[in-house]
């Protein structure tokens, strides 16, 4: 459940705003913040390959499953309707065994961004974009690619259209007003529209 919300200022162009103003932090990140980050912006803890191969792959566990049983029962002269309903209910467990079992196994648990914790992270937002500097590695994220910036309590989110998104933690700023006031310079710094 994502606790952050939409950041859009009432006043988003303060009168002490300049084109020469920035927003500069610079921190290094923790394993814990990072994966709070990534898990609250997943929609879903497993990706549609793993759903798409738990669908696909339990009905054939269930019709093997169930071929065998009606064969093993079978070849023990049960009665028809006993083989038949026996070989059925054990289908029926196979294949839901095999499901819930392949999507525990499945679940994301990694969060796949370790190379951010490796390193102290600068970043700049100016009227220019956001840059990005993590060790000997620069990045720059133009204006076009920022779909939105959020907030919550513990950190600023920059949502980037084909790339991670950019989290700025509380611990970057001297509080949670210093951390606000960031944010309203960066929704004042991004050029309009300001919202979709």
């Amino acid at each position: 459940m994502r606790h952050e919300v939409l950041f859009e200022p009432h006043d988003p162009l303060g009168p002490d705003l300049h084109y020469s103003d920035k927003v500069e932090v610079s921190g290094q990140l923790r394993a814990k913040q990072l994966r709070k980050f990534a898990n609250a912006r997943r929609s879903r803890a497993m990706g549609p390959t793993t759903i798409y191969y738990a669908g696909v792959t339990a009905p054939a566990v269930s019709a093997g499953m169930g071929t065998i049983a009606y064969w093993t029962f079978d070849s023990i002269y049960w009665p028809a309707q006993w083989t038949l309903m026996g070989s059925t209910i054990l289908a029926a467990m196979a294949g839901i065994s095999w499901y819930i079992v392949f999507m525990r196994l499945g679940k994301r648990t990694g969060i796949g961004r370790n190379g951010e914790l490796q390193d102290e992270t600068r970043i700049i937002v100016d009227d220019s974009g956001v840059d990005v500097t993590r060790g000997h590695v620069r990045t720059l994220v133009g204006w076009n690619a920022v779909c939105d910036i959020t907030i919550s309590r513990k950190y600023i989110a920059l949502i980037i259209d084909g790339a991670n998104d950019i989290l700025l933690p509380i611990e970057w700023f001297e509080d949670e007003a210093a951390m606000k006031d960031a944010a309203r310079k960066i929704s004042s710094l991004r050029p309009p529209p300001f919202s979709k």
